[in-house]
């Protein structure tokens, strides 16, 4: 072999050999590798006690309807009224925004007072508006619900609250305030009318600093 033909020979062997190598040849009747699945992300569970089980519908202030899941994501300061009432509800509410005046801007902006009214025949998101002026609520962080009769029972029911139904349309109801984590699970209730607000904004304070 010439000189020339040796150093042909040469570069087909460096050409060859910078290739990228061929994966082995499958054998008969065997299935091809696969690239692994992807792992699934798992979603996360809510709380068999969250209120967030609930798939009812609820209508705000503002006419939006929305499924009672939607509150999720902060802590909530929640309490069932009607907006006819006389009696305690106006306590109800002034006990609320006491709580809410003892918090500071900054926690403030980080949770949410919601209303859910017992009163599913007569109020509605007219009410509800003319109800937060004349308490002069911060819609940034106040909302407030009206829904059927059957979405008030069962709500009432799962943050065990009592009602009962008057003959003048009105409600017999206990006077609770309840603090929510952002999952919808009952983290602390308050029993009774025109306590300090302490207590619950100590309950609010620990639910942020989780």
């Amino acid at each position: 072999m010439t000189a020339t033909q040796l150093l042909i020979s040469s570069l087909v062997t460096m050409t060859v050999g910078c290739r990228e190598a061929s994966p082995p040849p499958t054998p008969p009747g065997a299935t091809p590798h696969a690239a692994p699945a992807p792992t699934a992300v798992p979603t996360p569970m809510l709380a068999t006690d969250s209120i967030y089980q609930s798939s009812s519908s609820w209508e705000n202030q503002a006419g939006e309807t929305t499924p009672l899941a939607k509150l999720a994501g902060h802590p909530l300061v929640l309490a069932m009224v009607f907006t006819r009432c006389q009696a305690s509800c106006p306590v109800i509410m002034a006990d609320l925004k006491a709580i809410d005046d003892a918090l500071t801007p900054t926690e403030r902006a980080a949770m949410r007072f919601v209303i859910f009214t017992f009163d599913a025949a007569r109020d509605n998101a007219a009410s509800l508006r003319e109800f937060a002026e004349q308490h002069h609520l911060p819609l940034d962080h106040w909302a407030l619900y009206h829904g059927s009769a059957d979405a008030v029972r069962e709500l009432a029911a799962m943050l065990n609250v009592r009602f009962a139904v008057l003959p003048n349309g009105g409600f017999d109801h206990a006077n609770v305030i309840t603090v929510l984590d952002a999952s919808g699970v009952q983290r602390f209730q308050q029993n009774g009318l025109g306590q300090e607000p302490q207590a619950i904004v100590a309950q609010l304070r620990a639910l942020l600093a989780l």
